[in-house]
This record gives C-alpha cells, structure tokens and sequence, in this order.
C-alpha cells in the first residue's frame, strides 16, 4: 500500500511542476505573442518538457506501469497547484519575462546606437571623400 501511495503521491508532485512549467511558458506568450514562431516553439518545448517528466516519474515511481491512481494523482496535483499558488507563480514568471525582455530591448538598443554610432564616424566621411573624388572631373 506504501508503494501506491509514493506514486499516486509523486504523480501530484509530477502534475504541479508540470503546471509551472505550463505557467513559465505562459508568461512567454504573454510577452511574446506576436511572435507566432516564437509561441510553436515554446509549445514544442513545453510539450517534449511535460511527456519526459510524466515518462520519467511513471518509470521512477512505478516501473513505468500506468495505473487509474496515477493518472488521477497527475491530474489532482496539476488542478491543486493551478487553483493555490499558480496564480502567484503565473504573476512572478510574467514579471520576470516582462523584465528580461525589457532588458534584452535595452541592451540591442545600446549595441544598436552604438553600432550607428561608429557607422557615423567610420564609414560616412570615408564614403563622402570617395564620392567626392568620384565626381571630380580630370
């Protein structure tokens, strides 16, 4: 009896981490749904994610056999961390996401000015002088 209750037990644990890694994911959408290849990829990964985690705890807890507990215990544990602490968990990723993008924005803008920057200085006058040079008349 000890070894169903580990698995039916594991199998939550295995559904509510499955629920955060859906709630990470989320928070990638919400900052970048515009970027319909963005969100297939996110969902690939996500999915390869979630199969590899459910296969791996089915195997660890229970030699891989699939049992009616199991799958209820997956299925408990996802809809109890959704309805307590995923709220928070879904704000925090989000807010996360949200920064690191702003931050990545920040930072392409920097090298971007930068890059602009040394086009003006380098480039510009070296290709006024040979268009210049280009139009005199011998």
């Amino acid at each position: 009896m000890s070894g169903e209750l580990t698995a039916f037990f594991g199998m939550m644990l295995c559904g509510a981490v499955c629920g955060m890694a859906y709630d990470f994911f989320r928070g990638i959408h919400l900052q970048l749904k515009k970027y319909d290849i963005i969100v297939m990829m996110t969902d690939v990964i996500y999915w390869s994610f979630a199969t590899a985690a459910i296969m791996w705890s089915l195997w660890y807890f229970n030699t891989g056999s699939i049992r009616a507990y199991e799958i209820t215990g997956l299925i408990i544990g996802a809809v109890l961390y959704f309805f307590t602490v995923g709220r928070f968990v879904y704000g925090f990723f989000g807010t996360t996401v949200k920064n690191f993008v702003r931050f990545i924005r920040f930072i392409c803008k920097i090298l971007l000015t930068l890059w602009g920057f040394l086009y003006k200085i380098l480039v510009v006058p070296v290709r006024t002088f040979f268009e210049k040079i280009n139009n005199l008349r011998i």
